[in-house]
């Protein structure tokens, strides 16, 4: 990747040199401006990446948000668990400010509730539950493979998040 005449001493590998200008990447120059606007919500974040044993903050606007907005999107990793796993909020929600939605795309939403709550800290934990016990899980593996989820369902997933709204 380094170009002719540049030394391997002077050029950089490819791993360490995503958008740097060094090795003569000509894109944009000067700084990005950015618009108000730009203070977008939509933050996907991978939990294959995130460790689901310590809390995930979450820093929101209620200026921002309206009540149908979704706060989080929960979705089976395996896809054969589609709408057949159900989230709830297990602790943190006694005002009743946030709910759990189960939409038709086989995702599940945290949102705001009824009662929207007002700004401060809040601590959720939100467990996943499997819909079906053995015998709809042997209905399962008779329709495809034998092995068909073995090893996959793992355990229940167990979310904690620290919600900071202002």
């Amino acid at each position: 990747f380094a170009s002719e005449g540049v030394d391997d001493e002077e050029a950089l590998s490819p791993e360490a040199c995503y958008e740097c200008k060094i090795n003569g990447d000509l894109g944009k120059k000067g700084r990005h401006r950015r618009n108000a606007g730009d203070n977008e919500l939509k933050e996907t974040v991978s939990m294959a990446s995130m460790d689901v044993q310590t809390s995930i903050p979450m820093n929101l606007s209620l200026a921002q948000l309206q009540n149908k907005e979704p706060l989080l999107e929960l979705l089976p990793a395996l896809e054969p668990l589609e709408h057949h796993v159900r989230y709830v909020i297990t602790h943190g929600n006694q005002g009743e400010h946030f709910r759990i939605l189960e939409r038709r795309d086989g995702k599940s939403v945290l949102r705001l509730g009824r009662k929207p709550p007002p700004p401060g800290l809040y601590r959720l934990e939100i467990a996943s539950l499997r819909l079906f016990g053995p015998r709809k899980l042997q209905q399962m593996e008779d329709q495809h493979d034998s092995d068909y989820l073995l090893g996959e369902i793992g355990d229940a997933l167990r979310i904690k998040l620290h919600i900071h709204l202002h």
